[in-house]
């Protein structure tokens, strides 16, 4: 009899077990799947940390030993390698866009002719050759001729562009006109920061 409840008190002991282990198989599984999107952010985090842990404990040291202030300088470089080539590209971007989508609403881009070494380029040379010729000899039919990829390039460019203009008119009228209403106080004030 002892030897029967030994018995079932193993089997609910392993079944509990068996339960909580998978349960827990689960849990690890799930958490992988949540975090595997930024596995490679972490570890590329962990190789430029051990990587600039020597410039931080000297700079650290020619400041007086204030790692604070060296680790702040290290985020500021960081956020401007990061911010300015991102600012930049996207200016030019949106330049870029808004004259190529002016440019074939009104029909006013030209592009020049090919140079004749494009035409010796491997494998897609000729191709190349051919369509770029087509497009400074006459843009339009060039068009026409790639209608479905033109209209796509159109349409993304328009839409790109207002966006990017309903985005700025957002941020201009919180600027402007903030829960006060009161605009000439925000106008005087932008006037301050731009003198």
């Amino acid at each position: 009899m002892n030897s029967a409840a030994t018995d079932r008190s193993f089997q609910k002991n392993a079944m509990a077990s068996f339960v909580q282990i998978g349960a827990l198989l689960l849990l690890l599984i799930l958490c992988f799947k949540i975090i595997s999107p930024f596995i490679t952010v972490v570890v590329w985090a962990m190789i430029i940390a051990v990587a600039l842990y020597p410039a931080h404990l000297a700079l650290a040291s020619k400041l007086g030993g204030r790692d604070t202030t060296s680790a702040v300088v290290f985020v500021l470089v960081g956020l401007t390698i990061l911010i300015v080539p991102t600012y930049l590209t996207a200016g030019s971007s949106i330049t870029a866009l808004s004259t190529l989508g002016n440019g074939l609403q009104e029909g006013t881009i030209s592009v020049a002719p090919p140079d004749e070494s494009v035409a010796d380029w491997p494998i897609i040379g000729k191709r190349v050759y051919s369509g770029w010729t087509e497009a400074a000899v006459n843009l339009s039919a060039m068009f026409i001729h790639f209608h479905k990829q033109s209209k796509f390039i159109i349409d993304l460019t328009n839409n790109e562009i207002s966006s990017i203009e309903s985005c700025g008119e957002q941020k201009y009228n919180q600027l402007m006109f903030q829960e006060d209403g009161n605009s000439n106080t925000n106008i005087k004030s932008l006037q301050t920061i731009v003198n």
